[in-house]
């Protein structure tokens, strides 16, 4: 009897984690996207660390926490994880940009629109080399 309750937990524990994982497009079909939200907005030159960080994890982080392909912790451990992607750093940024905006496709649809102010930071922070600070 245990070992049948026990097939069941690992069968239970598996499927949820298979749908929490999963590449549905939907999952922020209900939600609006905020365009007036200024975190991580600047009138100077953008850094990840001041910048780009904050948008990460205020957009982000809800689904890449601590595991998956790409995750979102420190500042430290995100910015090595986001130049990981591509063989430059303006070329991963603007990978991690793509994948927000769904431009290139995204699991999570498109969580920050190409016409707010955080997309314009994060654009600014690439096209001034994407600093880590």
């Amino acid at each position: 009897m245990i070992k049948i309750k026990n097939i069941y937990l690992v069968a239970f524990i598996a499927s949820s984690l298979l749908v929490g994982c999963g590449d549905d497009d939907n999952d922020y079909e209900n939600e609006t996207i905020d365009n007036n939200s200024t975190t991580g907005v600047t009138e100077g030159v953008a850094t990840f660390s001041t910048n780009v960080m904050p948008i990460l994890k205020e957009k982000c982080q809800r689904c890449h926490g601590s595991n998956g392909r790409f995750t979102i912790t420190t500042t430290d451990a995100t910015y090595a994880n986001v130049k990981a992607f591509k063989s430059s750093m303006t070329e991963a940024g603007q990978y991690i940009l793509d994948k927000g905006s769904n431009t290139i496709g995204h699991g999570g649809g498109r969580i920050i629109s190409t016409s707010s102010a955080q997309y314009q930071t994060i654009q600014s922070w690439i096209n001034e080399g994407a600093k880590k600070d």
